[in-house]
């Protein structure tokens, strides 16, 4: 009896675990996918071809501001409706007279009137930024929330990059 109560314990060990690391797991996305694009910059936006294919851009000759918005969705399961996420990273290139930015927003489902909740500024030849939060930020049960990344390219400067997304 007292194997068969270890044997249970165990087997329960080992079937929790994957569940809680689950619920642990961010919500992430490659910046050339999944974007809806603001109609006023359909004739701006390129994907790099591969292999730098994760990164929204401007078209080679184009200037002006590119704005795209992805969807938040929630990934912590099993139904896990306030994930204990507290950091949003923006992947990006900057190289300089450009910039690149990223916003995460919240909404309510009933009142249209997004609120930030981080922002990221690109920075002249670095690559990422982050953000914080506190744990409790989230909650699907009662928000919505997408994050709203634009681009800027005045006239003669090297078109700046969006690469990667996360909230982990």
């Amino acid at each position: 009896m007292k194997k068969l109560s270890l044997l249970g314990l165990a087997a329960l060990t080992l079937l929790a675990a994957p569940v809680a690391s689950l619920a642990q797991s961010g919500w992430t996305s490659p910046c050339s996918s999944s974007a809806t694009i603001d109609e006023t910059a359909l004739g701006l936006y390129a994907v790099n071809p591969f292999p730098n294919n994760a990164c929204l851009t401007h078209r080679a000759a184009s200037t002006g501001t590119i704005a795209a918005r992805y969807d938040v969705t929630n990934t912590a399961v099993p139904s896990t409706p306030v994930p204990p996420w507290t950091i949003f990273e923006f992947g990006y290139v900057d190289t300089g007279l450009g910039s690149a930015t990223a916003i995460l927003y919240e909404i309510n489902p009933c009142v249209p009137n997004p609120v930030s909740i981080c922002r990221i500024v690109s920075v002249d030849n670095q690559f990422c930024g982050q953000c914080t939060f506190p744990n409790n930020t989230f909650n699907f049960l009662t928000n919505l929330y997408f994050v709203e990344v634009t681009l800027n390219r005045p006239a003669g400067a090297p078109a700046p990059q969006a690469c990667t997304l996360r909230i982990f």
